[in-house]
């Protein structure tokens, strides 16, 4: 037995129908169909429906018929949901402590591809450490890349934002005179690295206080 399911269609008076036809964005040239130009242009342009076959041996398959005529047919609604981080990736965690959103990525890197990285995520290499080690599912062996660095014949290490480290911070000095760029070494100091040098690295984003992301 053959149910037939109105889809979503294109009505068309055009010879080369199976391009104008889509099913779902995709182009009903790449969808099984027994519909011809012949029969389309008789009926003077008409609507796609799917058929849907009883036998699994046997392809559903598209075919055209007028638009009149009457069938069942299937909607699609999308699910609005809200995200706190503003993102649908979930491996970015919402901390209210630390009034931020962050994701630990476990692969390690250079210093500047770790920036790109997280500046692909609309986001930035952590900035802030207070009590993140706590809050983070962070391993104790492991050193992080975070968002500091040194620039040559400048021995002040920088947020990513230009402001100075300075005293608030302990860190440990990496080598003097050559581009160097901080972890969140696995004591949970800082400390100055070679930015060739590869480590896992932490990003951060900022909370979205409501976020609609449309999902099917």
């Amino acid at each position: 037995m053959v149910t037939r399911v109105q889809c979503s269609f294109n009505t068309t008076k055009l010879p080369n129908v199976s391009k104008e036809v889509s099913f779902h964005g995709r182009p009903g040239n790449e969808m099984y169909n027994i519909w011809n130009k012949e029969v389309v242009q008789d009926i003077g342009g008409g609507c796609a429906i799917l058929n849907v076959k009883s036998d699994i041996n046997f392809p559903d398959f598209l075919s055209y018929e007028k638009c009149k005529n009457r069938h069942n047919f299937i909607c699609v609604k999308h699910l609005r949901i809200t995200l706190p981080c503003g993102t649908i990736d979930n491996d970015y965690v919402q901390l209210p402590r630390l009034g931020n959103c962050y994701k630990v990525h476990h692969s390690a890197a250079p210093w500047r591809l770790a920036f790109r990285s997280c500046l692909m995520e609309d986001a930035h290499l952590t900035t802030n450490f207070l009590h993140i080690s706590t809050e983070l599912d962070l391993q104790p062996t492991v050193s992080y890349y975070v968002g500091i660095h040194r620039v040559p014949g400048n021995n002040a290490y920088r947020f990513l934002n230009g402001t100075e480290v300075g005293d608030n911070f302990f860190l440990m000095y990496g080598d003097p005179g050559e581009t160097s760029c901080v972890v969140l070494n696995n004591e949970r100091f800082l400390q100055g690295y070679p930015c060739g040098a590869e480590f896992p690295f932490i990003c951060q984003k900022k909370t979205a206080d409501k976020t609609d992301v449309p999902r099917e």
